[in-house]
């Protein structure tokens, strides 16, 4: 099996206008005494810096968002073949485009009809799977990189967190912490319980990308 890669961070649309903690939760793990308002803006950045890095890291995504992703250099697509998102917590696909391996280098993309195609569900950490439906035996592209893509919604529709784990909330909280923290020497106190939070969510990927 190989991975949907290349996901163009350039064209993510993404929302920031609510985040899935608060200045508060992360005072509640720093080390420091906050007199006043005066580091709000500055612990706001840490978190926005945190779930960044969660999202990089894990894969899976918080923030209610859409992006592009493709498969870098296929240009033959079998029955028995499989390609996997490298991104969990997808709420919706778009339109499959892809060039024909008749292209006249003019046209745009074309639509790859969903009678054709499926994507599994995704399953725990296991990022959803496409596939060819069964009595499609084959699919020829045109050789060029990037040739199949889709646009991919994902994150929490609306930045509503109320299903959000709380474990990922903890985690956000406790990184942005000791990022605020690490100005003063205390960083790194949650390091262990951060790694734990992280290997429970982080999309498994593992294989040959191309």
């Amino acid at each position: 099996m190989i991975n949907f890669c290349n996901v163009k961070v350039d064209e993510l649309t993404r929302n920031t206008s609510i985040l899935p903690i608060t200045v508060a939760d992360v005072k509640a793990y720093s080390k420091q005494d906050f007199l006043d308002t005066s580091k709000d803006a500055f612990i706001n950045e840490k978190i926005m810096r945190a779930i960044d890095g969660w999202e990089a890291e894990t894969g899976f995504l918080i923030l209610d968002q859409t992006f592009n992703t493709s498969l870098y250099n296929q240009v033959e697509i079998y029955s028995n073949f499989k390609a996997r998102l490298t991104r969990l917590n997808v709420r919706s696909f778009g339109n499959v485009l892809y060039y024909p391996c008749q292209w006249n280098n003019i046209d745009p993309k074309s639509i790859l009809s969903t009678d054709t195609y499926y994507f599994t569900v995704e399953k725990g950490t296991t990022p959803a799977i496409f596939q060819l439906k069964e009595g499609v035996c084959y699919l020829n592209l045109y050789p060029v990189y990037n040739n199949l893509e889709i646009d991919i919604t994902a994150g929490y529709e609306g930045n509503n967190f109320t299903n959000m784990p709380q474990d990922i909330k903890d985690v956000l909280a406790m990184q942005a912490a000791d990022l605020v923290d690490g100005f003063t020497g205390f960083c790194g106190f949650y390091e262990q319980e951060i790694q734990r939070i992280y290997g429970k969510y982080t999309a498994y990927t593992k294989n040959i990308t191309f």
